[in-house]
């Protein structure tokens, strides 16, 4: 009958679902255009405080439901950044959607940002998860190269192209994606951009 509390439940599965399956669909989509080099970039004048913040929110109410705290601090002095905007929100939901997915619960994700001795712009995002074994490194930045038993605790979701996308990603920046990860202690991801990527504040 109408009226019943079941549907709201149906609606929201329904709902959850679709946006898997989209973004899903959109990964592929840019992992095929990407991959070719046939992205194009498109440069702006980027506040990655900013940038950092919304995406932060963004995520919020994923880590409440994972039980996974969610902290950010960035370098007050930071430059801006010179990037494609949309790709970088991508590159940053990629990496704190993998973080929190692959912690445990009343586990810790953070995400800091600052220039290093180089002059290079630094993101991190570190996690207190499951860790990737140096054997799977090279697996898990192929496309759908997921390693179920090593780095994903949760089978079934993600379709494995997020850090390929993130990486090629990158690599059109000029910039780079290092991993540092101690199975059963957790990840950080590091995206650098290179110097004359940065902005002067003025």
């Amino acid at each position: 009958p109408l009226g019943n509390e079941k549907y709201s439940d149906y609606v929201e599965n329904i709902s959850a679902a679709g946006g898997h399956l989209l973004g899903i669909l959109s990964d592929i989509l840019d992992v095929s255009t990407v991959e070719p080099r046939e992205l194009d970039i498109e440069d702006s004048e980027i506040d990655i405080a900013a940038a950092i913040k919304e995406c932060k929110i963004m995520m919020l109410e994923r880590a409440d439901i994972a039980k996974v705290s969610l902290a950010s601090l960035v370098a007050g002095d930071l430059p801006r950044l010179r990037a494609d905007r949309r790709r970088l929100r991508q590159i940053l939901l990629n990496l704190l959607s993998n973080a929190v997915k692959f912690s445990h619960e009343k586990g810790k994700v953070s995400i800091t940002a600052e220039t290093d001795a180089a002059g290079a712009i630094v993101i991190r995002v570190a996690d207190t998860g499951i860790g990737i074994a140096p054997e799977n490194m090279e697996k898990i930045l192929q496309p759908f190269g997921q390693v179920k038993e090593a780095y994903v605790g949760k089978p079934g979701e993600g379709s494995g192209l997020g850090l390929s996308l993130v990486n090629s990603l990158m690599d059109l920046h000029g910039g780079t994606l290092d991993i540092d990860s101690t199975p059963g202690e957790g990840t950080t991801m590091n995206i650098i951009f290179p110097p004359e990527r940065m902005l002067s504040n003025a």
